[in-house]
């Protein structure tokens, strides 16, 4: 392609521009370049542009088409050189501007700012007591972690709560005595009335009796570095508590060190922490003293107006915490400041990381709270800070494909909203079939939204780190973006190194058949020690964030020495991070913003989702217990302002109406805060059919429910969802692929059987019965061969069935090619499994499984003319992999598993076709082995109180003509989204459930999520005892003051299935024999677990072939021969050979085999 270059720069960037384009094009004129090149070299060229680009950088390229055509490609850096099509201005005319990029509509911002330097004042007050001080002297000689009595924040707490009471009591009392305060003339008759825990007889809580606004500042000062929470391991805290929780706040919530009861130490100790002298107060600085006469004289300014509010104002009070722990941050990495220190006072904060004593505590507290000032000013100004993505020409043009024809429409609709409702909440559902092109769907409808002379700006959050991969690198292929416009960030570095590298090359070149840290950036234990924990790290270490970021330039905007600019400069991750246009990450980067009850974990998501629209991606894949932490994620997106998408064909109406209700609980205070109070909320819906989409305005004033979802968002989704299942029956009627048989299970197992032994002859018949009905022949063998998936709900029982299989006989004509695939491989030979998989079933422009190499290899080699090619999997087959199938056996676990599972059943074939080649067993493994428990759970959403009664665990009826299973007979004819979609009525539940429990599989999982997200079930009277069985609702988190506090994301964790171990195989030498080891987190240390494991031996079978039967260390030896690195053995063998599993009872072992992974004894 023939392009042309042309500059605009200024100052600086003329000789930087020039010396990149001088080595790729020929200059012809002062400032235009032309040259012939590939679009690599083009993308190698904005690349090498976007590292140094400044507010002084301006260079377009165009493509010259034909004679009397070229077209704009790109512009890198001010765009404002340029209009639309690229055309440079001749004229201008020139008036006297102020541009102030602050946003004039936070109206709430002066409070923020004045409330935080206040509580930045007092953050660190309890760093006085001698326990405390004695810990900083000795920070070089301690070489393990010492634990206080109690921690700072707290007897700061006591500190300003005892200041507070002796001057009256309401705020304006203690605020007005901080705008004279002065240590010569201070009475300090209130310090004889601190309240000293652990001595004292009466140890209230704090907040019981603060005015409004010293409460927030309690708060601030208490949490600056965890939220409080109780100090146990299992918290019991009833739900009924949950409004008083602050009333119920004592030192035991805020990490106390725990004592031994003969620990002889502990009262001496105790008495060291409280033994603080007067003098010592920083009330005895001059410059902490001016700077409380300044900020309390501004607060007392703000006093009248209608936004200086206390706690009952969450957008004031996590904003406030927020620009607390980043100033708290920053300035604990800054050197002392003389500044800000009165040579007087002589109380240290902390220590540098060598040991020796670095900021005085007046100098700290003062530079903490000059930090905050300096932050808001960042802050108001956010919008402007971060990088937007561009016009992109791909993302606005029709497609021609009708398949896709519905994103027109969407990106039409998307555009709309943003031209009517510019500043508005909104909330949107993709509720698109599978297959249909939902991501791109999605990432036109966020551009449309956005506004155009600004450009978009959001995140898309999934669930696993391979599809965060995949998704990333296809969005950047087919929009054609680099890295300086999509960020893909997962945990792991590893993952994403072997994703890279096998992304780029075919199975065959490359499969065949740490010292501890004493940085305290990264070691919280360290970062304690020296008073500095508000160094501790603000991203996980392996977090890898795939982003060519470039020079910080806010000219204009940020003055290049202000705090926020030297912070994003000091933290590499967060910088990528935040800087990127799009970012396509793990859910898990972003969840801490509400989720980590450390602060500084929680800084980068809370300041991405204030700066950045969200996707989520398929959300019900999560499990009923995890939608407590994603209902906190919705709740936060609405408070901190970004607009939502939820994307996945299977949610249901409980789903969709509870994270409707998080998210505009949020925005409610958002709109008071930012935009105007009363101001509505734009939901949209979305899908296939293109006459079905549509928006509607949904009412968000201050006196929206808190706990029950809006009844005109609740219509609106209800006509919605009637529009699309009549469109989903019409289809069906054409395009229906997927034809449903039973397996053919017993309904009892006798004594003598082992349900092992029935469960792989059923398997191998029915495997027999598909591969007649769906095999392919091989054009070159004239061989017949398919391709199955055998999926079970779990690991153990699914290598137990693998090896009863190997001991069956099998006809002589008949070879067996058996994958095992789950999670309980070490990463690279998990790897290696789905890279043959992705290549294997990649059904995409015609190709078939007999074109790969290996499959080929097998059809000459083997003498048999029936191939049967049998994936044995556990459920991470039915997210994220793009497989196609040509049939497959499904263990239940729920109706949502079923239709993912049996999508991947001629997934890229989409002609119709009428074999029977969806296999379902009528009950699974567990009711088998535990007849009288509840068998539809982990995975599933069987649980206590949701419960089918013990006779009514078989899918399938009594008699052939009856329709009394756990699945109607209507959904198994037409295997699609409808059961999800329709919720059962109240009346029809309650009828049924008095005399039979729940009537169906899908029936009970509306239930269930409409119980957790909703409060109630979806008929409130169904139960005798009227209350519903859950732990408490999704809104207590906002609709009451327990978000002050780390309770609800103690009892309701984030991926909390099971607690896990990091193992790995390794060893020091290449030549050395592999062994298990568990890594320690806490030392860094790995250590020999070779006892936990027992290697098992698998039966022969001469008609079946186990594939990849991979051995690590070989596995591992090819890896590091294709993909060298510098590192030495023992470390490559923990990051490419580990993986986590789950802790073990007593005594219990792990089985272990290359072919099969890891199972429970």
């Amino acid at each position: 392609m023939i392009v042309t270059f042309i500059s605009q720069c200024e100052k600086k960037a003329i000789p930087r521009t020039r010396r990149v384009l001088d080595a790729f094009a020929d200059r012809i004129g002062d400032n235009t370049w032309q040259t012939v090149i590939t679009e690599e070299g083009l993308i190698a060229v904005k690349k090498l542009l976007r590292k140094t680009v400044t507010k002084s950088t301006a260079v377009s390229c165009h493509w010259i088409r034909g004679r009397r055509r070229s077209e704009l490609l790109w512009i890198v850096g001010n765009h404002n050189k340029f209009n639309s099509e690229g055309i440079v201005p001749v004229n201008r005319t020139s008036k006297q501007l102020k541009v102030d990029y602050c946003d004039q509509n936070w109206h709430s911002a002066s409070f923020v700012s004045q409330i935080t330097r206040i509580a930045a004042l007092f953050h660190d007050f309890g760093k006085i007591n001698p326990f405390f001080a004695a810990k900083l002297k000795n920070a070089l000689k301690n070489k393990k972690p010492v634990a206080d009595p109690f921690r700072h924040e707290w007897i700061s707490l006591r500190l300003f709560e005892a200041f507070v009471h002796s001057c009256g009591d309401t705020d304006k009392d203690w605020i007005s005595q901080l705008t004279s305060i002065s240590g010569k003339r201070h009475d300090f008759s209130w310090f004889e009335n601190v309240i000293k825990d652990e001595i004292d007889q009466v140890s209230n809580s704090p907040f019981q009796n603060l005015p409004p606004i010293a409460k927030l500042t309690a708060w601030l000062i208490v949490s600056h570095h965890r939220l409080p929470i109780l100090n146990t391991k299992d918290p019991s805290y009833e739900a009924n508590k949950f409004k008083t929780v602050l009333d119920d706040l004592n030192f035991k919530w805020c990490y106390p060190k725990q004592y031994l009861e003969d620990d002889t130490s502990k009262q001496k100790e105790i008495k060291k922490c409280w033994d603080i002298r007067q003098e010592h107060i920083p009330f005895n600085s001059d410059t902490w003293c001016k700077e409380a006469n300044s900020c309390a004289g501004n607060l007392m300014q703000l006093l009248n107006l209608p936004h200086s509010i206390g706690l009952d104002d969450p957008y004031v009070s996590h904003i406030s915490r927020l620009t607390l722990m980043l100033s708290d941050h920053y300035y604990s990495s800054c050197d002392a400041n003389p500044k800000w220190h009165d040579p007087s006072y002589e109380r240290y904060a902390n220590t540098d990381k060598f040991g020796s004593l670095k900021q005085t505590l007046d100098d700290h507290l003062v530079g903490v709270s000059q930090s905050v000032r300096q932050l808001m000013g960042a802050l108001t100004r956010l919008d402007a800070l971060f990088d937007r993505l561009p016009q992109q020409k791909s993302l606005e043009g029709k497609t021609n494909n009708p398949y896709y024809q519905w994103q027109d429409k969407s990106y039409q609709l998307a555009r709309k909203i943003q031209k009517d409702y510019p500043n508005h909440g909104f909330f949107g559902v993709n509720l698109a079939s599978t297959g249909r092109g939902k991501t791109l769907g999605n990432t036109r409808i966020m551009y449309g939204l956005a506004d155009p002379d600004k450009g978009a700006r959001f995140n898309i959050a999934l669930g696993l780190r391979t599809l965060t991969l995949q998704t990333g690198k296809a969005l950047r292929h087919k929009l054609d973006l680099d890295e300086t416009d999509l960020a893909i960030m997962v945990g792991g570095g590893a993952v994403k190194e072997i994703f890279e590298h096998y992304s780029h090359k075919d199975s065959s070149e490359i499969l065949e058949e740490n010292i501890e840290n004493f940085d305290p950036e990264q070691n919280q234990y360290i970062a304690e020690n020296i008073g500095s924990e508000s160094l501790n790290g603000l991203t996980d270490e392996e977090s890898y964030v795939d982003y060519d970021d470039h020079e910080l330039d806010f000219e204009g905007i940020l003055d290049q020495q202000h705090m926020f600019a030297k912070w994003l400069k000091g933290n590499h991750q967060v910088r990528k991070m935040l800087m990127s246009p799009i970012l396509c990450c793990t859910i898990d980067h972003l969840i801490p913003a509400t989720e980590s009850t450390r602060g500084g974990k929680q800084i980068a998501p809370m300041l991405r989702l204030m700066s950045s629209d969200l996707v989520l991606d398929e959300p019900d894949d999560f499990s009923p217990e995890d939608y407590y932490a994603l209902t906190r994620l919705v709740h936060w997106a609405g408070l901190l302002g970004s607009r939502v998408l939820l994307s996945s064909a299977t949610l249901t109406p409980a789903e969709i109406n509870g994270l409707y209700l998080a998210y505009s609980s949020g925005r409610k205070f958002y709109n008071a805060n930012r935009t105007q109070a009363d101001q509505p909320i734009i939901a949209a819906w979305f899908d296939e059919n293109p006459s079905s989409i549509y928006h509607e305005v949904i009412p968000c004033d201050q006196n929206i429910s808190d706990s029950q979802a809006n009844d005109i968002f609740k219509k609106a989704h209800l006509k919605f969802t009637k529009q699309r299942v009549e469109f989903l029956n019409q289809q069906a009627q054409h395009t229906k692929r997927r034809t449903v048989e039973w397996v053919g299970l017993p309904r009892k197992i006798s004594a003598q059987e082992k349900w092992e032994k029935v469960f792989a002859e059923k398997i191998l018949q029915t495997t027999m019965l598909a591969h007649r009905e769906n095999s392919i022949t091989d054009p070159d063998t004239g061989k017949q061969y398919s391709v199955g998936l055998v999926r079970f709900a779990n690991i153990d029982p699914l290598a137990e069935i693998a090896q009863q299989l190997l001991k069956q006989q099998i006809d002589p004509n008949i070879r067996i090619h058996i994958c095992v695939y789950h999670s309980r491989f070490p990463l690279l030979m998990r790897a290696n499994i789905e890279k043959y998989l992705d290549e294997i079933l990649d059904r995409n422009q015609a190709k078939q499984p007999h074109d790969h190499a290996m499959v080929k290899g097998w059809l000459k080699r083997y003498p048999e003319q029936q191939h049967i090619i049998l994936v044995f999997a556990s459920p991470v087959c039915e997210v994220g992999r793009d497989h196609d199938y040509d049939w497959m056996i499904l263990e239940p676990s729920s109706m949502r598993s079923i239709i993912q599972a049996s999508g991947r059943v001629r997934r890229h074939r989409i002609e119709a076709y009428n074999k029977p080649n969806v296999f379902l067993m009528e009950t699974n493994i567990r009711h088998f082995k535990h007849p009288d428990r509840s068998c539809f759970s982990r995975p599933g959403f069987e649980a206590t109180g949701f419960e089918f009664k013990a006779d009514r665990h078989f899918l399938n009826g009594t008699a052939e003509n009856v329709d009394n299973g756990l699945i109607r007979k209507v959904h198994l004819d037409q295997l699609d989204a409808i059961p999800r979609l329709q919720q059962p009525g109240a009346n029809y539940l309650k009828k049924y459930y008095e005399k039979f429990g729940y009537p169906n599989l899908v029936d009970l999982e509306h239930d269930r999520m409409h119980s957790i997200l909703l409060g109630q079930g979806i008929s409130s009277d169904m139960r005798v005892s009227k209350s519903v069985p859950i732990k408490f609702p999704t809104y207590a988190f906002w609709n009451t003051p327990i978000h002050y506090t780390g309770i609800l994301q103690r009892l309701s964790q984030f991926r909390q299935s099971q607690a896990e171990k990091l193992m790995a195989f390794r060893a020091e030498e290449e030549e050395s024999e592999l062994g298990l080891y568990a890594y320690n987190d806490k030392t860094g240390n790995w250590l020999y677990e070779e006892s936990l494991i027992r290697r098992v031996e698998l039966p022969n079978n001469p008609q079946i072939h186990c594939w990849p039967n991979q051995n690590p260390q070989q596995a591992l030896q090819k890896y590091v021969e294709v993909n060298p690195n510098e590192r030495i053995w023992s470390e490559n063998c923990g990051r490419y050979l580990s993986l986590n599993l789950p802790k073990l009872e007593d005594l219990q072992k792990w089985k272990y085999h290359d072919w099969l992974g890891f199972i429970r004894e």
